[in-house]
């Protein structure tokens, strides 16, 4: 697990400098969320916890972002993952690619709320339409490599 923790801060450098770069400004593959999403599945809760944590203050310390905003949907989201996770083991990619695109939409839509009810202004029709979209794309295609690279890294844990 801890040798993912670097990964994952990494993940959040790359994902906060790099692929906006690469991919531009309407919407971009969200790395860190991915990777917590496919440890959640098969880690212990206070490993979901640790990496959500991570990946999320990391995510946000390279944002405009209050601390904590990212950390409060990839939290639910790897709480939720570690209850339901069994359920969904057995049944690999095509699952995953169900959770990556539910799971986008959950995880931008909450992070829209939490920056209105921080007090921003959100414009929520362009934002689900230019981000949201090509994020749920750019998500579901990245979900298959990630998570086949984080369930090598588990089981070498184990193994």
């Amino acid at each position: 697990m801890f040798l993912g923790i670097p990964l994952l801060i990494l993940a959040a450098v790359l994902q906060g400098t790099l692929i906006p770069v690469l991919v531009g400004s309407n919407g971009n593959p969200n790395l860190v969320f991915l990777m917590v999403i496919s440890w959640a599945v098969h880690g212990t809760l206070r490993q979901n916890v640790i990496w959500a944590f991570v990946g999320g203050i990391t995510l946000d310390l390279l944002s405009i972002l209050p601390i904590g905003t990212t950390v409060i949907p990839l939290m639910i989201l790897a709480i939720f993952l570690y209850e339901v996770g069994d359920r969904f083991a057995g049944f690999g990619l095509l699952v995953m690619i169900g959770i990556a695109l539910f799971g986008t939409i959950f995880y931008q839509i909450t992070l829209l709320l939490l920056i209105t009810l921080l007090g921003y202004r959100v414009s929520w029709l362009p934002e689900l339409t230019s981000i949201l979209i090509p994020t749920v794309f750019y998500n579901v295609i990245l979900i298959v490599p990630i998570y086949g690279f984080v369930r090598r890294l588990q089981r070498r844990r184990t193994g």
